[in-house]
């Protein structure tokens, strides 16, 4: 395997842990909800081994993941991204660790318009977190 390739799954393998912690969830637990032995969900994790399609279909449907981010880190992570980073400002005092990390995502989304950051941006203004 070329060390391009090798960069790639270990890139989907980092993305692959960052679901599971967020979620909560044990090794047993996520190789469970994608149906594969924790070994081959430990390759998975560790960019030993390409994803499966049907892993990749569970975690589009059942874990709202998007694969243009899981496969190649781009774009939003899911449709309800925008939801839970509303929630994380609102139960955050100090916002600049959290802000800078929408802007980064959202730069990193060819879709999102400037207009829509500029928007968010004016919400985030009269955000009660901000104020």
């Amino acid at each position: 395997m070329t060390s391009k390739n090798e960069a790639l799954l270990k890139g989907v393998g980092l993305r692959l842990k960052n679901i599971r912690k967020n979620k909560n969830l044990r090794l047993e637990e996520m190789s469970n909800a994608l149906g594969v032995s924790e070994d081959v969900y430990l390759n998975y994790e560790n960019g030993k081994s390409i994803l499966t399609l049907g892993v990749l279909e569970v975690l589009q449907e059942r874990f709202d993941i998007s694969m243009d981010w899981l496969l190649f880190d781009r774009g939003l992570i899911s449709s309800s991204d925008r939801e839970v980073l509303d929630k994380l400002l609102m139960e955050c005092g100090d916002i600049s660790g959290e802000m800078k990390s929408f802007l980064l995502l959202m730069n990193k989304d060819p879709i999102f318009k400037y207009q829509e950051l500029g928007n968010y941006y004016e919400y985030l203004k009269t955000h009660p977190a901000v104020n």
